[in-house]
């Protein structure tokens, strides 16, 4: 899991910052489904696309309705 550090735009990139092996990194990132997240959204990372790039998910609370 992560957090959005840059606004990740409709269809477009954006940061995470992550925890890596203990460490905090800043990854860019895609959001899978195309919607906009906005800095400070909880979210999963679903793929790793390279190195430098990640897909994610808003991560969703059990309960929260969709």
């Amino acid at each position: 899991t992560g957090t959005v550090y840059l606004d990740i735009p409709a269809n477009g990139f954006g940061e995470i910052k992550t925890m890596v092996d203990g460490v905090v990194e800043h990854v860019k990132a895609k959001s899978l489904d195309g919607e906009a997240l906005p800095a400070g959204t909880q979210v999963r990372v679903v793929q790793v696309v390279d190195q430098t790039l990640v897909g994610v998910e808003r991560l969703t609370v059990k309960g929260d309705s969709e």
